[in-house]
């Protein structure tokens, strides 16, 4: 049997930030070096302060490394956006309106500009904000056909 695949309308992957990945991996590093230069040391506090220090900068690396890219596929059908497994999903059907406006929050550390999506829901309209680096190729591929 062979497996169908669709190529996207729309597919974008924005990294996060120099300054804010460069920031990350330097707090990670610090916190893990604390570790384990304290983990010699003697002393009942000593030693919970290495723990803390490295299961803080361990999940810290993974946080970074999985939230560091910022992914938009635009289907024929559907949207999914978001930071690794944290992103959202909806059916194309669903975009009422689509505008550009300036990225604010923490969108602004993947792109400058992001799209505002109003949506239709069972329970009302909803908004989601979108961080873009081409923001008009975005729009058009989620009105495309509507």
């Amino acid at each position: 049997m062979r497996v169908r695949e669709e190529v996207p309308l729309f597919c974008e992957e924005l990294r996060l930030g120099a300054p804010w990945r460069w920031g990350g991996a330097i707090a990670v590093a610090g916190l893990i070096a604390t570790g384990i230069a304290s983990g010699g040391w003697g002393g009942s506090t000593v030693q919970w302060l290495s723990g803390l220090c490295l299961t803080l900068g361990s999940a810290g690396a993974v946080g970074l490394w999985r939230l560091s890219r910022f992914e938009t596929t635009v289907s024929r059908y559907g949207v999914r956006a978001g930071c690794g497994d944290l992103g959202f999903t909806f059916a194309r059907a669903d975009v009422l309106a689509a505008e550009k406006q300036k990225a604010r929050s923490w969108r602004a550390w993947f792109a400058p500009e992001e799209v505002l999506v109003r949506l239709s829901s069972p329970a009302g309209e909803r908004q989601l904000a979108i961080p873009s680096r081409q923001p008009q190729d975005l729009m058009d591929a989620l009105q495309e056909g509507l």
